[in-house]
């Protein structure tokens, strides 16, 4: 791990805090399994020693960046703010496939703007900003946003890898030589000996049953055509803010902050004619306070680009909402994308 010079004690301490649990268990794991006596107890156990999701997920961003970077080196994103925001957006994931996603397509969340300057802020060191060299030298902050677009698409290319020991193999064919060896290192051993879940956490999460149950949600009313079977699915959600770089992110991915822009996009295999509706649905107290005009839950036609597939939203009420896309045909309901799942603090 590169540790600042500014004050490298301080920011390892805080990395291991970003652990939390995690990082816990698993310096108690480095302990039971050790046959030589080297540690008296579990606080023995030194931190390089001790593996966690998140230093493995930093581990492969690192080595896919020298990939991409190989011929120009000097443009590449630093060690330091690649370790910074996948800490910061490091969610207590237990495997290896969910830190990933949550570093990914949460990471640029955490770069702040301050008097339109990009601000990557040392933890320990609230004046230190460790993207300082980005305004002077724009192609920084420009390779930065290029390296994690290619990133998510890289690893959500391999997302349906189904096992610990075929990962390697999987990531190696799609990314080329050397990652292999990338991520037998970054991975537990343990892990690699075991299953991992089929349906990896890139795809749609659960439906909190909060949104699931919603009293006030209107239920779809259209009978199913008797011939015509279809699909739609929102391919892609962006959240923006003034002077925000827009990010995507996923069905019950990590709350978004208040008084954001939201862009969703859906794709349908029905083809035309048909009728676009979707369905937004608010949960939670703000929202309530609000009454009818906040505690939405109704079907409507808003056609607004691509026919209808892409629908706008924003960001007021903390709590669980969704959003649900519908297609009819003939007056028959032929397909819908399911609950997307938008948290808001």
């Amino acid at each position: 791990m590169d540790w600042p010079h500014s004050n490298p004690k301080g920011f390892a301490n805080w990395f291991t805090q970003q652990g939390g649990e995690v990082y816990n268990r698993q310096k108690q794991a480095v302990f039971k399994a050790q046959n030589d006596g080297l540690y008296e107890s579990v606080d023995d156990v030194p931190m390089f020693r001790v593996k966690t999701p998140l230093q493995g997920a930093i581990q492969l961003l690192k080595r896919h960046r020298d990939m991409m970077f190989e011929s120009r080196s000097d443009d590449k994103p630093i060690s330091i703010i690649i370790a910074t925001l996948a800490a910061k957006s490091y969610n207590l994931e237990g495997d290896l496939a969910s830190a990933l996603y949550a570093i990914l397509f949460s990471m640029d969340r955490h770069i702040e703007d301050r008097d339109g300057i990009a601000w990557v802020q040392n933890p320990t060191d609230p004046l230190e900003n460790f993207a300082d060299k980005w305004e002077a030298h724009p192609v920084l902050e420009k390779t930065f946003y290029e390296w994690l677009e290619q990133a998510r698409d890289d690893f959500e290319a391999i997302a349906g890898a189904t096992s610990g020991t075929s990962l390697p193999q999987d990531l190696g064919d799609r990314l080329g030589a050397g990652y292999s060896t990338a991520v037998r290192e970054a991975v537990d051993p343990e892990l690699l000996g075991k299953s991992l879940p089929s349906n990896m956490p890139f795809d749609v999460r659960p439906v909190p049953e909060i949104v699931r149950d919603a009293p006030h949600k209107k239920p779809a009313s259209w009978a199913k055509h008797p011939t015509v079977v279809g699909e739609v699915k929102i391919v892609e959600a962006l959240v923006g803010k003034s002077r925000w770089r827009s990010a995507k992110f996923r069905s019950g991915d990590a709350s978004l902050p208040k008084n954001c822009n939201l862009r969703f996009r859906a794709k349908t295999s029905v083809p035309k004619p048909y009728s676009v509706f979707w369905q937004t649905l608010n949960t939670g107290p703000e929202a309530a306070a609000k009454g009818p005009e906040g505690l939405r839950g109704g079907i409507d036609t808003v056609r607004t680009e691509a026919g209808g597939l892409i629908r706008k939203e924003s960001t007021s009420y903390t709590g669980s909402h969704s959003i649900e896309c519908f297609i009819v045909k003939d007056g028959y309901l032929v397909a819908r994308s399911g609950e997307f799942v938008v948290n808001i603090a």
